[in-house]
């Protein structure tokens, strides 16, 4: 099981598929295995990597609040951790802020935001996750 560590918390992690990859970014309260319906139909596609954030599943909880900028700072350590460059980001409930807040925590991840439903589509350039509209 790959962990990152990242400002004083062991951050768990995973990857499925292959291909572009996708970043997996669950709810707050919710481990990355919520992605258990959603994830093999990417997975066949792309490789996904989820995340279990600060203080869910997997990962430490070491004492909060966790604010946004953390919680970016922790998705762009995933990133950094599997050699990743670039990726579509894929939030979900109330992630949005985590998503746009990834290219401030990493230049990493800034080439490669997109915002849409599928990463397939053509999704605009943006520094946000995809909108409900967008789905």
């Amino acid at each position: 099981m790959p962990f990152v560590e990242n400002q004083g918390a062991m951050i768990y992690w995973d990857e499925q598929g292959h291909g572009t990859p996708v970043l997996l970014i669950m709810g707050l309260g919710y481990p990355s295995q919520m992605w258990y319906r959603t994830r093999p139909l990417l997975a066949s596609r792309y490789r996904t990597v989820a995340l279990d954030n600060r203080g869910i599943g997997r990962s430490d909880v070491p004492p909060g609040p966790y604010p946004i900028a953390l919680m970016a700072s922790d998705a762009a350590a995933v990133l950094d951790a599997a050699g990743i460059e670039s990726a579509h980001l894929f939030g979900w409930h109330g992630r949005a802020g985590v998503c746009a807040a990834i290219p401030e925590a990493s230049a990493v991840a800034d080439s490669g935001l997109h915002r849409g439903g599928r990463p397939d589509r053509g999704a605009r350039r943006t520094r946000g996750c995809p909108d409900a509209d967008d789905a």
